[in-house]
């Protein structure tokens, strides 16, 4: 029996900034991170939905700073507050262009499906390794 996970990416501005406003080529790139993700969950028998994209035009919406940890409960904090009420989702994972202190490529909380707050992920893009994002995103789902 197959199991779904219905996933928001949001690309912040830092993303929207670092590819030069081209909101194609970053949808392209997520279009390319979700179907990685599908193909590394296909085995467990989980289908990744991408039910929701949102890429962060203006300005950051929530706190993306040096800090991971810092990131990763602004996040969280933003999804319970704002995405959560306007889309049905079971996780949201960021993605961004920050470069975080002690290079961490991503942060999740651990067994946190379920929690308005916790089901989340940030990870750092890196432009010319899409797969390698995908790994790193499937590591922060679970």
């Amino acid at each position: 029996e197959q199991r779904c996970i219905e996933l928001v990416i949001v690309a912040d501005h830092r993303m929207y900034t670092k590819y030069d406003g081209d909101k194609t080529e970053i949808r392209s790139k997520i279009y390319e991170i979700a179907n990685t993700l599908n193909e590394i969950f296909r085995a467990l028998h989980i289908h990744v939905a991408l039910t929701g994209l949102e890429i962060w035009c203006s300005r950051e919406l929530s706190n993306v700073t040096l800090s991971a940890d810092d990131t990763l409960d602004s996040f969280g904090e933003w999804r319970k507050r704002d995405l959560l009420k306007r889309k049905n989702h079971d996780n949201a994972q960021l993605l961004t262009g920050m470069i975080f202190n002690e290079n961490i490529e991503g942060r999740a909380y651990k067994g946190s499906m379920c929690d308005p707050k916790r089901s989340v992920g940030i990870v750092r893009d890196y432009r010319t390794r899409p797969h390698f994002v995908a790994n790193r995103m499937a590591h922060e789902l679970g």
